[in-house]
């Protein structure tokens, strides 16, 4: 039962994904390339934000005490995520993906780069659950050889948390991708204005707004999981609204003329 319900969490969650993308393309009439550059951006900003935090990660667990580790090491990880992902936008908006400049340009790339983030995530936490389902015995039973308990207790309690996994916490999951992929398209029209008009202060302001939106999750999740789901409902909701008639609106960018993508900028923030 438990296996069968991973399996549909992970195809619902692709399902969504490709809903996402095939009926904004059909609705909006984006450009598939505007949608493959948003999914680029995604991965080239991990892999430039690991290389940088996996060593600090490793500084501060060896510099500080545990929990004045675990706190540093969580402010790093939310600082980092709105930081080098909506840097990566910047970058690929502006010095590659030159065509994306119109709305519906803009939208398809936040739904390429939420919809890989929500792929990548689930894939991994797939393979990681089946993985403590096959072998968490095992791995529980050489971290208390290894005279770790700790880790042997969290192992314990993900297997737990994994046997009474029901319909409930499965529709959940997919609920916070669904509006994690919507405040992806708020960030990169944001961030499509910033490039359009030579703003970087927009740029600042979808790196605020990114880590905010993390911030909630991990911050309130561990004292409020319903808490957690009403407020990023709610700023969702404010950036949906801004998208369709605020203004990241279609009409706000009517309004407004972009510059020549051949033309020099000033320095990226």
């Amino acid at each position: 039962m438990t296996l069968g319900l991973l399996i549909l969490q992970f195809v619902g969650l692709v399902a969504l994904v490709l809903a996402a993308w095939f009926v904004g393309k059909r609705r909006l009439g984006f450009r598939w390339a505007s949608l493959g550059w948003g999914t680029l951006a995604f991965p080239l900003s991990q892999v430039a934000r690991f290389a940088l935090v996996i060593p600090l990660q490793f500084l501060l667990s060896k510099t500080f005490d545990p929990a004045t580790a675990t706190a540093l090491t969580t402010t790093l990880f939310l600082v980092t995520s709105g930081l080098f992902e909506e840097t990566a936008r910047w970058i690929v908006l502006r010095f590659w993906d030159k065509n994306t400049r119109e709305w519906n340009d803009g939208v398809g790339f936040g739904l390429g780069h939420g919809g890989i983030e929500a792929l990548l995530l689930f894939t991994n936490l797939f393979a990681g659950n089946i993985m403590l389902l096959t072998s968490g015995d095992a791995i529980k039973a050489q971290a208390t050889g290894n005279d770790d308990p700790a880790t042997a207790q969290a192992i314990a309690e993900q297997i737990e948390a994994l046997q009474n996994i029901g319909m409930g916490m499965i529709a959940a999951s997919w609920y916070e991708r669904a509006l994690a992929i919507a405040a992806h398209v708020v960030f990169t029209l944001i961030v499509l204005r910033a490039v359009r008009e030579r703003r970087w202060q927009l740029w600042a302001l979808a790196v605020a707004c990114h880590i905010g939106f993390n911030a909630v999750a991990v911050l309130v999740a561990p004292h409020s999981v319903p808490v957690m789901y009403l407020l990023l409902t709610a700023l969702t909701a404010a950036g949906l609204w801004a998208t369709i008639d605020g203004p990241l609106s279609h009409k706000t960018f009517a309004r407004t003329t972009p510059t020549n993508p051949l033309e020099n900028e000033t320095p990226a923030p």
